[in-house]
């Protein structure tokens, strides 16, 4: 099955964060100042990236649930048609997938809470291991 429009926007920030990652990596030939200020630097980036996928993937499962309205190109709603041209165009233009039908994962829960789970953990970890004491 094909994912819907927000499932693919979910992928996004994991493109970013594997991007951050490799950059990091550049990180270990700076001279040990500059190291320890840009290795920060990802650190709290990669916090924030986490956190906006995180509001993104709630936002999702909200939608899939039932708990929040979807958008108007997610529920597949269609507006101002007058004729049957309208009409035709609309359905063209119509995504294939809805985001409020969750695509089940192990029959119990979705790729999108798949997803937040995932995200919750990667919040949970980055944030013990940004702020723990040495």
């Amino acid at each position: 099955m094909q994912p819907c429009e927000m499932c693919i926007h979910e992928r996004y920030p994991y493109f970013i964060l594997i991007l951050l990652c490799l950059i990091s990596l550049i990180c270990i030939k700076l001279p040990n100042k500059d190291q320890i200020k840009f290795a920060n630097t990802i650190k709290y980036l990669s916090l924030l990236i986490i956190f906006a996928a995180l509001i993104y993937s709630i936002m999702h499962v909200g939608i899939e649930r039932g708990f929040i309205e979807g958008f108007s190109e997610c529920s597949g709603l269609f507006s101002n048609i007058n004729d049957a041209d309208s009409l035709l165009l609309a359905l063209e233009k119509a995504p294939l997938v809805r985001c409020n039908d969750p695509v089940l994962l192990f029959n119990f829960i979705s790729i999108a809470e798949s997803n937040l789970v995932v995200l919750a953990l990667l919040l949970f970890i980055n944030t013990y291991l940004i702020f723990q004491k040495k």
